[in-house]
Order: C-alpha cells, then structure tokens, then sequence
C-alpha cells in the first residue's frame, strides 16, 4: 500500500544561513531549504522559489544572475539553489524560499562584506561564514639613516 504524503505545510532553511561573502563573490554554503508535510514527511518535487532584494545589498543566482530562481525539492524534500552569488553593495539582507500554498517562507539571512570573508571552522551543515576581522592598525615604522654606497662600476664589455 502506497500512502501519499499529507498537504505540505511547512518550508524551512536546511543551509546557508548566516553566511557573508566578500562583493562579488560567491557564497562558500549553497541556499537550500526543505519541504515537509504535516507530519515531517518530506516532499519530493515541489517548486520552491528562492528570491533575493531587486535593489541595494543583494546577489544572484547562477548561471543566469538572476536575483530569483525556480528550483524542484529532491527525494529528501531539500531545494538546493545554484550559486549564489554577493553583488558589489554592501550591507545585510534576507534572500526568501517559497512553496506556493505555505504562508511562511524560509529566511537565509546573508551579508555582502567590503572586506573579504574567511570561513568559520564549522560541522556539516550547520553553521556558515562570519566577516573577516578587522584589520589591525600597526605603528608607521620609525625612519632608520642609511649611509650612502657608491654607485657598483659599470661591467666591462
């Protein structure tokens, strides 16, 4: 007997969230979220679109740097967008995953960073990048006297 899955009701961020990456790169951890019905069953082939900012800090997705994308769920119920990509404005934003007839929608909260982004050590699938330090201001070296050497001879021909 083959019992098919309850009404889906529930979209949620499975990776990258919380992630940065420097202007014009891409992000290290894909977007992907995951479906379920009811009862935490997964839903295998639902369209789930993944939507970021028209305008100011925001990116795209590959390969047609688009700011929107169409991607099915897999046999796990997870979407997984294709790269994704910082755009050359800085600042925080909230790129969305939908599934038509959810109210909800699953939040990837990303940060485009004017200084480059270095990963966070982390465990599979949890976690992402946080922004590079700042770096360090560091004393003008002190000017050292240096005497002056004659000019080295010319080499014979």
């Amino acid at each position: 007997m083959i019992v098919a899955p309850a009404a889906t009701n529930t979209i949620a961020a499975q990776s990258g969230d919380g992630q940065a990456a420097g202007l014009g790169t891409p992000f290290i951890n894909p977007l992907a979220a995951r479906v379920t019905d009811t009862y935490g069953n997964a839903i295998a082939g639902a369209t789930v679109v993944f939507a970021a900012p028209l305008s100011g800090a925001s990116g795209v997705f590959a390969p047609t740097y688009a700011p929107t994308r169409a991607v099915l769920t897999d046999t796990n119920g997870v979407a997984t967008a294709p790269n994704f990509t910082a755009n050359g404005a800085a600042g925080a934003y909230t790129v969305t995953a939908r599934v038509s007839g959810i109210a909800a929608a699953a939040q990837f909260a990303l940060t485009n960073s004017a200084v480059n982004a270095t990963p966070v050590p982390r465990t599979p699938g949890v976690g992402a990048m946080a922004p590079a330090p700042a770096p360090t201001t560091r004393e003008a070296p002190t000017p050292t006297m240096m005497t002056p050497q004659p000019s080295p001879a010319p080499p014979r021909r």
